[in-house]
C-alpha cells in the first residue's frame, strides 16, 4: 500500500498545479504547456504502474496492468481538465487532454521498454 503514496502525491501535485488561477501562471509555463502535460502524465503513469505491478496480482498480465493504468490516468486527466474549467482564468482544453493521454502512453511505453530490457 505504501507504493501508492508516490502516485497519489504526484496526482495531488497535478491537481494543485491546475488550481493556480490563469493570471498567476508565468508566460514561460503557458508556452510549454503541452510538454508539461506530457511529462506530468508520463510520470503519473510510470509511478502508478510501478505501484500496481508491485502488488503483483498474478491474475493479470503486464499488458492488462498497463491498460488499467493508462485508462485510469486518462480518467484522472479528464477529471483534472473539468476541475480546471472552474478555476478563474483557466479553461479545459481537448488539446491538453490529448497531451495528457500521450503522456500516459509515453509512460507506459517507457515502463514496457524498461521491463523488456531487464528480462
Amino acid at each position: 500500500m505504501r507504493r501508492w503514496l508516490l502516485p497519489v502525491v504526484w496526482a495531488i501535485f497535478i491537481y494543485l498545479g491546475s488550481s493556480v488561477p490563469g493570471k498567476e501562471i508565468p508566460g514561460v509555463v503557458s508556452q510549454t504547456s503541452i510538454i508539461l502535460h506530457i511529462v506530468e502524465y508520463a510520470v503519473l503513469s510510470m509511478l502508478s504502474i510501478h505501484a500496481l505491478v508491485a502488488e503483483n496480482d498474478q491474475s493479470q498480465s503486464r499488458r492488462e496492468h498497463c491498460l488499467w493504468v493508462f485508462v485510469l490516468t486518462v480518467v484522472y486527466a479528464v477529471a483534472d481538465e473539468l476541475h480546471q474549467a472552474f478555476v478563474p482564468g483557466r479553461e479545459a482544453h481537448v488539446g491538453d487532454l490529448v497531451a495528457d493521454a500521450v503522456g500516459a502512453g509515453v509512460g507506459m511505453a517507457i515502463y514496457w521498454w524498461r521491463r523488456m530490457s531487464v528480462v
